[in-house]
């Protein structure tokens, strides 16, 4: 199902784009900025755990990444030209997978160690709930934390906005 979502997401997103640019004339990290949005309310509806959230979370999170991979090209073109565009875009593709290895193999995997320990030391503790709290909780810091990363591309699309109407 993510994979039907990033497809959509990845049709959509660049239709979007184009309407912001063309018609509104704010600049693509305007809509790069709302597929991050999207992904935040993502990781909101998982952290929340209310009937349907998975149904609701995959087709947020398929339509944010799709979104996201249809507009990082013409955002690094917009900001950063097209001379070392090749390199930029490798770099930009290596960035998911290396941002897995560090959040899954690195971070995830010693909160499990942890728990796992803590639960071989205690066994009377329900370890069910246990991983149930401490999983909300991470989704909900990692929204949390994710909300403000497209403030600054709000910020620079807006002055860019002024400075075309000047």
């Amino acid at each position: 199902m993510i994979s039907i979502w990033n497809f959509l997401g990845r049709i959509g997103g660049g239709y979007l784009s184009e309407m912001i640019v063309r018609n509104h004339a704010y600049l693509r990290p305007v809509a790069m900025a709302a597929a991050q949005v999207i992904m935040a309310l993502e990781h909101l509806f998982f952290s929340m755990r209310w009937p349907g959230a998975m149904h609701i979370g995959t087709l947020l999170i398929g339509l944010g990444y799709g979104a996201h991979w249809a507009i990082v090209p013409a955002v690094a073109f917009e900001l950063f030209g097209l001379k070392n565009f090749g390199a930029l875009y490798n770099f930009l593709t290596l960035a998911n997978p290396a941002g897995s290895l560090v959040f899954s193999g690195v971070i995830a995997s010693s909160i499990n160690d942890h728990e796992t320990v803590i639960a071989a030391m205690r066994p009377d503790i329900d370890n069910t709930n246990k991983y149930v709290r401490n999983t909300a909780a991470f989704s909900l810091v990692a929204s949390i934390l994710g909300i403000p990363a497209p403030l600054p591309l709000l910020k620079v699309a807006c002055q860019s906005k002024k400075s075309r109407q000047a």
